[in-house]
């Protein structure tokens, strides 16, 4: 009996070794495989295991790789088009600035349009196509810096927060919400929580709101909450399409909802913790 036990415990070691080694190249691009739906093309699956598990990592790995090199190439694209835009736009408008009253306003109006959309595109392919280095980022510094510097409340108290990302992208992200929430609703507050291995920043404000059917349709390049795109009354409706994107990229995710005691959106943004934290 103890032969026949140390035997069947020799072979389920064995076993459940070889099921380790072939679930864990599993485990690994199942993770990848999440990671590039949120948006991160810089995921990449282990190439290790059974040469079937490795061959489909590669294909993953591959796949990431060309995605990436075609969404840059995009973002390249709309950025020059933005570029090149600026040009003639601003020759058309020195010269609409020479005619009478009656046709000088409203083709002046129209070129400050354009001007808003083509620069809302250079700054929608920034938003996705910067190589920054990814670094450890202190969220609830970033966030002080971005109420102070804008002229927004910042709730207390603010816990430590730490996330792995790019601090120029985050921050133009979180920069966004913040301009978006004092531009279309007279005020910005932001607040910081931390729960479940997760941070979550919250900005609210004191406009209007949003019908709950376009709440989701806010996130669309160029839409906005009011139809107009002059200089006055904001931009070219690329804010929340940049900050989700950028987010996405780094694990997180950006929503927005109508409060609940009154007018006025709420957009929280949530980003997963750095390892030592999460």
């Amino acid at each position: 009996l103890l032969a026949l036990g140390a035997w069947f415990v020799a072979v389920l070691a064995v076993g459940l070794g070889f099921i380790r080694r072939l679930t864990r190249p599993l485990a690994g691009l199942a993770e990848a495989a999440r990671a590039a739906g949120r948006g991160d093309r810089g995921a990449r699956a282990p190439e290790t295991g059974p040469r079937e598990l490795l061959e489909a990592a590669r294909a993953f790995n591959e796949m990431q790789a060309r995605i990436a090199r075609f969404d840059a190439e995009r973002m390249r694209m709309l950025g020059a088009v933005g570029h090149d835009l600026r040009t003639p736009i601003t020759s058309l408008r020195i010269r609409a600035e020479m005619l009478d009253e009656p046709e000088r306003a409203p083709m002046v109006r129209t070129l400050d349009e354009m001007a808003v959309m083509a620069d809302g595109l250079v700054a929608f392919a920034r938003g996705q196509g910067d190589a920054e280095a990814v670094a450890e980022v202190d969220l609830a510094a970033l966030l002080a810096r971005l109420c102070v510097g804008r002229g927004a409340t910042l709730a207390a108290p603010t816990p430590r927060a730490t996330v792995r990302g790019r601090a120029v992208a985050l921050t133009r992200a979180l920069g966004n919400l913040v301009d978006n929430a004092l531009r279309y609703g007279g005020a910005a507050r932001g607040r910081l929580a931390v729960a479940d291995g997760a941070a979550t920043v919250a900005v609210e404000d004191d406009g209007p709101g949003i019908a709950p059917e376009r709440i989701e349709t806010m996130f669309e390049p160029f839409v906005r909450g009011e139809a107009s795109r002059s200089l006055e009354t904001g931009g070219a409706g690329l804010g929340l399409s940049i900050a989700r994107s950028i987010l996405r990229a780094h694990g997180g995710e950006l929503a927005l909802r109508n409060r609940e005691d009154g007018e006025g959106i709420v957009a929280t943004a949530t980003l997963p913790l750095a390892g030592d934290e999460g």
